[in-house]
């Protein structure tokens, strides 16, 4: 032989689904840059393109016995040959093995069974050949490595005539091959189990060569080179069984991978705050994936990754689990608005009680519905400024400064306020704002039972409420120890006469600027009472939710006509009487809430208020 070896790679398969299992082999595989053959059958359907030469014969053995027929048909310009079995996948360099066949002639691996006299009858050839029983090893013939010498054919040429012999005995090639061995007194160089892994459990060190299962490779199978198995799809280091940092690591990345879930649904429903910390999320998952010997090699890696899984099973998935089941309970900051107001979405404040989170998209930094709370007012724009509760907060200002040119609307409303968090508002924020008309939204939030003290005895938030208001899992804890929410007592949030005090409050504080009292409309007199504010405690019956409201909204009527820089707009007149069908239009399930028709309707009666009392130009 001169100059280098000419190389090739041979597969022998027969039938459809073999042959296409050679060619997913070829796909799913890192094969040497050599000459690719197939031994086939000449009725085999090899697809047209196929990236492999095709030699077909009639084969004279059957099944697996095939194989010992190669032999007869290798083309006489290659030098040497990797013979490779159908059912593998070549994972890294097998350069060694082409190497050690052209020094030693052969090169393979020893097969993970017993021994040779005892693989699948085998020793009924053993008798038949006169073969002394000795516990003879036995090579594994799906990755051979060979070169062609007269002393390595005549071991081919003596398999196949083997197989011929005894093929009613036993049906496996390679133990004729292992026997020939022995019988002709060839030594092949043995590659290690890495160049022949079966994945039955088998040692291995080193990265794994050549995958030889229809199973799939486990994860982490080939990013080691500690000692290690591959049981039943589950990769064992040396003890047995995983170690305590593997098997930590792998129970951190199931619950990343839970995590990054709970985070996508949370990110799908716009909160983009989850949408950011899938990130870190995810950074993370790559490091417990993919560095693994880093893992091993960092100093207190397992303290580390034992307080992750604490940190993730305890704390992070309960808390996540929680806000996608949609769980929520009280904790101090919301005292029980109707279904409109989102307790999670609540931050705790000093002054007011609470505002809207302000790290959601429809709030500015103040915590209030819109843009940023304005500056000085534009000349020749008259800002109007509404004070209310979620009524108010769901918008229907912006569509009035919409209806009424030359006009700017700053809202200072939020979920579950009452009249004395609007006073607080107005003082805080509103008066600062230099509104030129002022109107007023409140009374729900103030006549519902209040949960605990009513709205002036509260103190401002402790530091514990401000944690819970933060965190379903808190607030389950809470609620299970009997710290959540207290019960509906027997007072409401805001007395009438507190009531009326926080209005005419409201009028002074603005001095001489028009305040609009609005009363709040309602569809309960018509098409009932919701269930659930009974159910959930707002108030004692049905009877008592009709009779309180309207008792409400005459102390508001009262005090709008007592004042003169006050006036009325009486939307519950306007609204509550109006036929079934057209409330249903206007008012959410709830009797409370306007629909988007209903904000429209509002805000069209609130433009045409202000062009009747001359508070804006026509």
């Amino acid at each position: 032989m001169t100059g280098e070896p000419r190389r090739a790679l041979l597969f022998v398969a027969w039938g459809d689904a073999f042959v296409q299992e050679v060619l997913d082999c070829i796909a799913g595989s890192e094969l040497p840059r050599v000459p690719l053959y197939l031994l086939t059958d000449e009725t085999s359907h090899v697809p047209d393109g196929a990236p492999l030469q095709v030699i077909r014969t009639s084969f004279r053995l059957h099944g697996k016995l095939r194989k010992a027929e190669l032999i007869d048909h290798l083309p006489e310009d290659v030098d040497t040959w990797m013979f490779l079995d159908s059912d593998t996948r070549v994972l890294g360099d097998l350069d060694l093995g082409f190497r050690m066949a052209e020094r030693h002639g052969l090169a393979l691996a020893l097969a993970p069974h017993g021994t040779l006299e005892t693989f699948r009858g085998f020793g009924e050839v053993f008798d038949a050949e006169s073969v002394p029983r000795g516990g003879q090893a036995q090579f594994n013939t799906g990755v051979v490595f060979f070169a062609r010498r007269p002393e390595i054919d005549a071991v081919f040429e003596a398999w196949r005539d083997l197989c011929l012999a005894h093929a009613d005995r036993s049906h496996s090639d390679q133990p004729y091959f292992s026997l020939v061995l022995e019988r002709q007194g060839v030594v092949p160089y043995t590659l290690s189990a890495a160049f022949n892994y079966r994945g039955i459990g088998e040692w291995v060190a080193g990265p794994i060569r050549v995958w030889h299962t229809r199973d799939a490779l486990p994860a982490g199978a080939n990013d080691s080179h500690a000692f290690r198995r591959v049981r039943e799809g589950e990769v064992l280091l040396s003890s047995g069984r995983p170690t305590a940092l593997d098997a930590l690591r792998g129970l951190v990345a199931a619950l990343l991978v839970v995590t990054g879930v709970l985070f996508t649904v949370l990110a799908s429903r716009g909160e983009s705050l989850w949408a950011w910390l899938q990130v870190p999320n995810l950074l993370a998952l790559v490091l417990v994936l993919g560095a693994p010997r880093l893992l091993r090699r960092v100093r207190g890696a397992l303290p580390l990754l034992l307080s992750a899984t604490v940190l993730l099973a305890l704390v992070v998935l309960p808390e996540l689990g929680l806000r996608v089941a949609g769980f929520q309970a009280t904790g101090g900051v919301s005292s029980g608005p109707p279904r409109a107001a989102r307790f999670a979405r609540f931050v705790a404040h000093e002054d007011l009680l609470w505002t809207r989170d302000p790290h959601d998209s429809d709030v500015n930094d103040q915590g209030f519905p819109g843009p940023e709370l304005p500056g000085a007012p534009i000349p020749g724009t008259r800002r109007l400024l509404f004070l209310g509760d979620s009524c108010t907060a769901q918008g229907f200002p912006a569509r009035v400064q919409d209806r009424v040119p030359g006009t700017e609307a700053v809202t200072l409303a939020c979920q579950a306020y009452s009249s004395l968090q609007g006073l607080r508002a107005a003082r805080l924020h509103g008066v600062a704002l230099e509104p030129e008309v002022v109107f007023v939204e409140f009374g729900w939030n103030d006549h519902w039972r209040a949960r605990g003290l009513p709205d002036a005895e509260r103190e401002a938030p402790s530091t514990r409420t401000r944690l819970v208001e933060r965190s379903r899992l808190l607030q389950l804890l809470a609620r299970r120890g009997g710290g959540g929410s207290s019960p509906p007592s027997e007072w409401p949030r805001v007395s009438p006469d507190a009531y009326r005090a926080n209005l005419e409050a409201l009028i002074a504080t603005f001095e001489e600027i028009p305040v609009v009292l609005v009363t709040a409309p309602s569809a309960h007199a018509t098409l009932g009472v919701p269930d659930y504010l009974v159910e959930e405690g707002f108030a004692p019956s049905a009877e008592a939710v009709l009779e309180e409201h309207a008792a409400y909204n005459r102390v508001l009527r009262e005090v709008a006509t007592a004042h003169s820089t006050s006036r009325l707009l009486d939307l519950a007149a306007e609204l509550d009487a109006r036929p079934a069908e057209e409330l249903r239009s206007l008012f959410r399930p709830d009797g409370i809430h306007f629909t988007d028709a209903g904000l429209d309707e509002v805000a069209r009666l609130v433009a045409a208020f202000l062009r009747e009392q001359g508070l804006v130009g026509a």
